[in-house]
């Protein structure tokens, strides 16, 4: 059997309610004035960091046109030299079709010149 003296619990200091009111009081405004000190020390760099902020997505957007305006440019060349090598192909044809011609307009004329 437990001796009715005995401590019940690990944290229990054997003081009197008012003591545990009081010193849970005293906790709960340490607590306070730390959260408003740090809050005041925030509010004072407020607009610097809202500046900071500001300037960084601001350098963030021109990056990104940067990029864009890049992009574009290389779709254009691409574009360009796909146009190109279609025109250099068809060009390339052409002057096959007419070798091809000439070749058969001579030998028909040949033709034509033995009878």
């Amino acid at each position: 059997m437990r001796n009715a003296g005995s401590k019940a619990g690990k944290g229990f200091n054997g003081g009197s309610f008012t003591d545990r009111l009081e010193t849970q009081q005293a906790a709960r405004r340490a607590q306070l004035e730390k959260a408003q000190a740090l809050a005041e020390k925030n509010k004072a760099g407020a607009p610097e960091r809202a500046a900071e902020r500001k300037r960084l997505a601001e350098e963030r957007e021109k990056r990104q046109a940067e990029r864009a305006e890049a992009k574009r440019l290389e779709a254009e060349r691409l574009e360009a030299e796909r146009i190109a090598a279609i025109q250099a192909a068809k060009d390339e044809a052409a002057r096959l079709l007419a070798e091809q011609k000439a070749r058969r307009d001579e030998r028909y004329a040949k033709r034509k010149g033995k009878r």
